[in-house]
């Protein structure tokens, strides 16, 4: 017995504004809660050289901010002995210091 199978395709919507422009692609949503977004706290730097903290990665006047949370840290250094040789090298060691 031959079934006939129907292929359905549905047609794709591309939007033509890009992603950077789009106020939804600035949030990132939350894995554990999936009606929720996170929001990191941002930082610029003022007119005085002080940090002027927001929520906003893009501001008013169109600077991009930066992340005021620091880097992740681990403990497996997996450059270490490149930076070592490197140093060596341009005899940047404390042991090499006069």
């Amino acid at each position: 017995m031959f079934i006939p199978v129907i292929l359905i395709c549905y047609p794709v919507y591309v939007s033509p504004v890009p992603a950077i422009h789009r106020p939804s692609s600035l949030l990132k949503k939350s894995s554990t809660t999936p009606s929720s977004f996170e929001m990191h706290l941002m930082y610029t730097l003022g007119p005085d050289g002080k940090r002027v903290y927001t929520l906003d990665k893009v501001t008013a006047d169109g600077e991009i901010t930066k992340s005021a949370h620091p880097a992740r840290f681990s403990p497996d250094d997996k450059y270490s002995r490149q930076r070592v040789t490197l140093k060596k090298r341009y005899n940047l060691l404390p042991t090499q210091q006069e």
